[in-house]
């Protein structure tokens, strides 16, 4: 992360580091020294003890909970939901011919849509 970091203080610590690697210092030498120097924020993940450890448990558990909370509430609208109920109604043998001759008419007024 250190090599894409644009800001002046990114340039100076990368500056640094080079200097340190040219005397011979090892790779962990160098991550000791820079979070001994600017703190565990350097560090490009957390560390998985400590309070880093919060970084690790923290999002994935949110997602579980965020998505059980999402389920148990559909399943309570589900079930909450009054039942839909469908109409009786009879009509007389006159009635059924005018509504099956006004839907006759409206399915041949309507244009296929292509």
């Amino acid at each position: 992360m250190l090599q894409v970091c644009s800001s002046s203080s990114g340039a100076a610590l990368r500056d640094s580091v080079q200097a340190l690697a040219r005397e011979g210092w090892t790779t962990d030498e160098l991550v000791d020294w820079v979070l001994a120097n600017h703190g565990e924020e350097y560090l490009a993940y957390p560390e998985a003890s400590g309070t880093g450890l919060f970084a690790w448990i923290v999002p994935p558990a949110a997602i579980l909970l965020g998505t059980l909370v999402v389920v148990a509430t559909l399943r309570y609208m589900r079930r909450s939901a009054p039942p839909v109920e469908t109409a009786n109604i009879e009509f007389s043998d006159e009635e059924e011919a005018r509504l099956r001759e006004a839907m006759k008419d409206m399915d041949s007024a309507e244009e296929p849509v292509f």
